[in-house]
């Protein structure tokens, strides 16, 4: 299983073609940016309902 880190660095670099447009902030909070919409994910050990 690979680090978290890792994952979302990879999960990122994928994002990044396209439209899309992410920011990690940091390995638990990444900002997402599409046109003029706005999306601070932040991220926790406890699954996202």
């Amino acid at each position: 299983m690979q680090p978290c880190h890792l994952l979302f660095t990879r999960v990122l670099t994928h994002a990044l073609v396209g439209p899309y447009s992410l920011h990690a902030i940091s390995y638990d909070r990444i900002a997402v940016s599409y046109g003029d919409w706005n999306l601070q994910l932040e991220l926790s050990n406890s699954a996202i309902s």
